[in-house]
C-alpha cells in the first residue's frame, strides 16, 4: 500500500512539473542590453504563470500573452538580424568598389604618367619673383618697370 501512495505522489510530481515552463538560464541571465527589457518582461511573465494555481484557463489566456510577447521579440531578433546582414553586405560592395577603381587606377597609371607634363618642356625664362602673383600684381609691376 505504502508503495501505490508514492507512486501516485511520483505522478503527481512528474505532472506539476509538466507544467512549469522553464527558462534556459542563458536566456534568464542574458546581457543582450537591446532586448533586456522584452526578456526580462518575459521572464517576470513566466514566473506568474509557474506561480498561478490550477485555473487552466486564465493559465491559457497568460500563455497567450507570453507567446505573442515571444514572436514580438523573435520578430525584432530578425530584423536586428537582417539590418547587420544588410550592413555587411553594403561594406562588402564598398570594399569591392573600392578595390576594383584602385586597380584601375594602377592599371592606367603608364597611360596617366604620359599625360602629365615633364619638367623639361616648362620654359626657362620664365622669372620666379613672378610666379604666383594675380594680374593686377604683374599690370602693377610692368607700369613700374617701363
Amino acid at each position: 500500500m505504502k508503495k501505490k501512495i508514492t507512486m501516485r505522489d511520483l505522478y503527481e510530481k512528474v505532472r506539476e512539473y509538466d507544467e512549469i515552463i522553464s527558462i534556459p538560464n542563458t536566456v534568464r541571465y542574458s546581457e543582450l542590453n537591446s532586448h533586456k527589457s522584452s526578456i526580462s518582461d518575459l521572464i517576470r511573465q513566466v514566473d506568474e504563470l509557474n506561480n498561478v494555481g490550477g485555473n487552466h484557463q486564465e493559465k491559457n489566456i497568460q500563455l497567450t500573452r507570453i507567446y505573442n510577447s515571444c514572436m514580438n521579440l523573435i520578430a525584432e531578433l530578425i530584423d536586428e538580424n537582417l539590418k547587420m546582414k544588410y550592413d555587411h553586405r553594403l561594406e562588402i560592395k564598398k570594399k569591392e568598389y573600392l578595390i576594383d577603381k584602385l586597380k584601375q587606377f594602377i592599371d592606367a597609371k603608364e597611360d596617366l604618367d604620359a599625360e602629365i607634363p615633364s619638367d623639361d618642356d616648362k620654359e626657362e625664362n620664365s622669372d620666379d619673383d613672378v610666379k604666383g602673383l594675380s594680374k593686377k600684381e604683374l599690370e602693377i609691376m610692368k607700369k613700374l618697370k617701363v
